[in-house]
């Protein structure tokens, strides 16, 4: 042992730098190369610092394996001789081992493994073996397999997950540790889309891999005082709560990105569905993630988006594209009906609106999961459906895998030996006796249902006929998914084939269901959805200004789906969901309108002419004026479906070595072209705008937008550069057109 507890072990990256293990510390340092000497000493710059956990048990037998690098075959770069830290002190390297991979064993199965992966990254893996079966004494705060980043050295970082409140960068939030999978508004805040992948403005690469992480707990600037105890609630009750994740201008963060695996989800300051679930446990905690180091963020961007999976390459249909998808929840919610329906589309005709789309959503069944009109409601849907079509409507049905307990689906299931939906087993103490127990549970509608097993290819099958025969009888177009986090399953759940983490729920939910159908979207995603997922909807949005679920979390949310593999976005509701009776004023509702117009997709459903006359006039000019703004969609959604990009993108990606763009987040380019700057704070009519390098024009939306004499609008901005109170009355979209 005292031969290599002084030793660093160095795995180089040819181009870029590489990685140092440093046993003694119990640390893994990413250096990226920055300069040489006369003297041939390489001067390399860490952008990454990790202090890694290792059992005490596990240290007196240890062995320790490496394969060395021929000192002949190293490049210059590989000479690591010096490096510098970010406070800029810099030091020498001793007992250096050059080597392509190094190993750490304990004899009870404990292992840390660092090795060069095949996509010019760096492979980590950590095992921890039966502590308590081969070691007579341990501590069990230390029988976790645990990586803390050092957050400030990497610079500010990108990705991760979708949350109630979502900041830009992503250590604005301080994300407290907790359980990582796809939530409805989870303990912590996290909502449909999971992955645990981030780039860092220091040109940082780190992607944890979720199927060989169990069970995967990550905490980010995590809040130094932590907060009482979480715990999920069901529907409305959980969003009386406390709004997460808290803001780091509101609390201290502890800069830090905690990343554990564990035996299972057994954090006792969080409770959640799955807590000390007997499903979801293992005896050997691993915790494997792979690491980068680019140049700077957009090659690491780029990167990352090459070793995930490839996004879907199958083009959304154009019409939702180019007009508006309309939805009857935020006027009707579940009160929906036939009249409804109709009525409501031929408002949407007589007033002049633009559409695609028309999507009937919650309770147009009778039961959930009886997928079949209320008969009360619909009596005559083939008939309703046709007079949409006729009206220029596509027809979508709002799709869940939950079927109420007392619905026809169960019922008739549970009479027969066809096990279509999710089961509970309960083992006590992890031994072998099982005991059978209700598999329902409650969600966020006032009903206890079971949820559909969706590895079960029969269930899978079944279900799929069901909504085939919707298109058959009725004409439906496709659906709109809803739900599928895994926090909508019991406890102890009971699968027809072995799930290993949560999270392939939603794998399976999208790759067995969603994807069988050219016109969807879908709201839950996680690692492995980019192959199957086309739209990806936002968690719905709050009628409110802020970045409490409101209009100004928007852009920071698809800036997040584009970094993690999810290029088109579907920003959900235009002026939000309307919750709690909120009153949604007029001012807001245009301004969320004109952000809308620069994403992939528009969806309304709130009606304009509920407002006032020149309201009504201005959002149908509006709309109508996002025939401009194609060009730049359709090509940007080009390059996204060859290359995988994101199709709205940071400000740092034409500039990703300029610090003044790696906060900004009210505003994005479309493609690389096309640069909007939304408002998105109440009674604003001046704005500042930041430009990237080029030559930049203003791009006119409204043929009336020089109504205001007073106001100059030509002329070019030779960025980079700041534009100070550019003036931002009601009607007026700042866009911007990249001439050079």
């Amino acid at each position: 042992m005292e031969s290599f507890e002084h030793c660093n072990f160095w795995l180089p990256l040819t181009r870029n730098g590489g990685l140092l293990v440093c046993w003694g510390e119990r640390t893994l340092k990413c250096f990226r190369k920055s300069c040489e000497n006369e003297d041939e000493r390489y001067h390399c710059q860490c952008v990454a610092k990790a202090t890694f956990s290792w059992p005490p048990c596990c240290v007196t037998n240890l062995q320790v394996n490496w394969r060395p690098i021929e000192s002949t075959i190293l490049e210059k770069e590989d000479q690591l001789k010096e490096v510098e830290h970010s406070s800029g002190q810099k030091e020498l390297v001793s007992n250096r081992i050059a080597v392509e991979n190094c190993s750490f064993c304990c004899s009870c199965g404990t292992k840390l493994l660092v090795q060069r992966h095949p996509k010019q990254l760096f492979d980590i893996s950590m095992v921890y073996g039966n502590l308590e079966e081969e070691h007579q004494t341990f501590s069990l705060e230390s029988s976790n397999p645990t990586f803390h980043f050092e957050l400030p050295i990497s610079g500010h970082w990108y990705g991760g997950a979708h949350s109630l409140r979502q900041f830009w960068p992503t250590e604005r939030a301080c994300l407290e540790l907790g359980p990582y999978y796809p939530f409805d508004n989870g303990p912590q805040g996290l909502c449909g889309l999971v992955d645990p992948s981030w780039v860092s403005s220091e040109g940082l690469v780190l992607s944890v891999d979720p199927f060989h992480s169990k069970f995967l707990h990550i905490g980010l600037h995590s809040p130094k005082q932590q907060k009482a105890a979480r715990q999920w609630n069901i529907g409305l009750e959980n969003f009386a709560k406390e709004l997460l994740p808290l803001a780091d201008s509101k609390v201290q963060g502890n800069e830090l990105l905690q990343i554990e695996a564990r035996r299972q989800y057994d954090l006792s300051s969080i409770t959640h569905p799955l807590s000390n679930s007997s499903t979801f446990y293992t005896v050997c905690p691993c915790l494997n993630f792979v690491l980068g180091i680019e140049a700077d963020v957009r090659k690491a961007t780029e990167r990352l988006l090459d070793y995930l999976p490839k996004c879907n390459k199958s083009k959304p249909l154009h019409a939702l594209i180019e007009q508006p998808i309309w939805t009857t929840w935020a006027r009707y919610k579940q009160n929906i009906t036939q009249e409804d329906v109709e009525s409501f589309a031929q408002e949407i005709c007589e007033m002049g609106y633009p559409h695609s789309v028309l999507e009937i959503d919650d309770r147009w069944s009778r039961k959930y999961g009886d997928l079949r009109f209320d008969e009360t409601k619909f009596p005559h849907p083939e008939k309703m459906v046709q007079k949409l079509h006729k009206l220029g409507f596509l027809v979508t049905l709002w799709i869940i895998p939950f079927a109420d307990e007392d619905s026809e689906a169960v019922l008739e299931n549970d009479a027969s030996p066809k096990k279509y939906f999710v089961r509970q087993t309960c083992k006590e103490s992890h031994s072998s006796d099982q005991i059978l127990s209700t598999s329902s549970f409650r969600w966020w509608q006032p009903t206890t249902v079971k949820a559909l097993d969706v590895t079960n290819p029969e269930a899978c099958e079944w279900f799929l006929e069901q909504l085939y025969r919707l298109q058959k009888e009725y004409g439906i177009d496709g659906f709109k998914f809803d739900a599928g986090e895994p926090c909508f399953l019991p406890q102890h759940p009971t699968f027809r084939e072995t799930l290993h983490i949560p999270d392939e729920y939603t794998l399976y939910w999208n790759r067995n269901i969603a994807s069988k159908f050219p016109i969807r979207e879908v709201r839950a995603a996680s690692r492995g959805c980019q192959s199957y997922v086309s739209f990806l909807r936002l968690f719905d949005k709050f009628s409110v200004w802020d970045f409490d679920n409101g209009l100004a979390s928007i852009i920071p949310a698809t800036l997040v789906a584009g970094i993690v593999g999810y290029p088109f976005v579907l920003p959900d509701i235009v002026g939000g969901n309307c919750y709690d009776d909120r009153q949604l004023n007029e001012e807001l509702f245009v301004r969320w309108l004109e952000l809308s117009l620069a994403m992939p997709s528009v969806q309304l459903s709130v009606a304009p002419w509920q407002f006032s006359e020149d309201t009504v006039e201005l959002c149908r000019e509006l709309i109508a004026s996002r025939k401009k703004l194609l060009p730049f969609i359709d090509d940007a959604m080009e390059q996204s479906l060859t290359t995988g990009w994101p199709m709205i993108r940071p400000l740092w990606w034409t500039c990703p070595k300029l610090s003044e763009s790696w906060t900004i987040d009210d505003e994005f380019t479309v493609g690389d072209t096309l640069l909007v700057a939304p408002v998105i704070v109440a009674h604003e009519n001046h704005r500042d705008i930041w430009f990237p390098p080029g030559t930049w024009q203003f791009f006119a939306l409204l043929d009336n937008y020089t109504m205001d004499d007073r106001i100059e609008y030509h002329g070019d901005i030779i960025g980079p550069c700041w534009l100070r109170n550019f003036h931002t009355p009601i009607h007026i979209l700042p866009c911007f057109r990249r001439v050079v």
